[in-house]
């Protein structure tokens, strides 16, 4: 009889765990540069370089987040992340920035190079949230002045993508849709001077 018992909640703990948007085989994710538009003409700023994008704790791992309930911050068990997120982001940022054109050369904050101006950016989130079927990516960039740490240009960038499936496999390639417009408004960005002017 208690063979029977322990079968049966055991069978109902597979069951259980079938649907849960944990049960995806185990998978590694990237964040892949793809050039979706075309550079500037000509270069209009001097070499910078990137920093690693700031981060709050959850953020500095390879989990990749889902949301079910507002406050309720989950993992995909079986689905990461190749690298931490920062890391992700810091990379695709120095591929697109160098696509770009915009700036003499573009390289990673741990270089001893001296240049004059210097990317910060922020992960403010970067989840997906499985009860409304979306996405959402909040990153703040800040161009600064390397030598004096004036702040040149600011901005938040938002953005929420409907997901086709509920799953890590179908979040990230939402994520990768938003980074495609998110290159595109970081260029238009940055194309406009301090002063206003568009740079042709």
């Amino acid at each position: 009889m208690n063979k029977k018992i322990l079968l049966l909640l055991f069978s109902s703990l597979i069951i259980g765990c079938s649907s849960s948007p944990n049960n995806n085989p185990s998978q590694y994710f990237s964040l892949p540069h793809i050039q979706t538009i075309p550079p500037v003409n000509k270069v209009h700023y001097p070499f910078v370089k990137v920093d690693l994008p700031n981060f709050s704790s959850k953020h500095n791992t390879e989990a990749i987040f889902y949301t079910g309930q507002k406050y309720e911050l989950a993992r995909y068990s079986q689905s990461e992340w190749k690298e931490p997120l920062p890391t992700l982001l810091q990379e695709w940022l120095l591929q697109s920035l160098e696509h770009s054109n915009l700036f003499a050369g573009v390289m990673r904050a741990t270089s001893r190079a001296k240049v004059p101006l210097f990317l910060e950016s922020d992960i403010i989130k970067f989840q997906h949230n499985i009860k409304v079927h979306e996405v959402e990516v909040s990153i703040r960039l800040t161009l600064l002045d390397y030598n004096t740490r004036k702040i040149l240009k600011h901005k938040i960038f938002h953005y929420q993508k409907t997901v086709s499936e509920v799953s890590a496999k179908g979040a990230v390639h939402s994520f990768n849709q938003i980074l495609k417009q998110l290159e595109a408004d970081i260029v238009a960005w940055l194309a406009v001077d301090i002063m206003g002017k568009k740079i042709r």
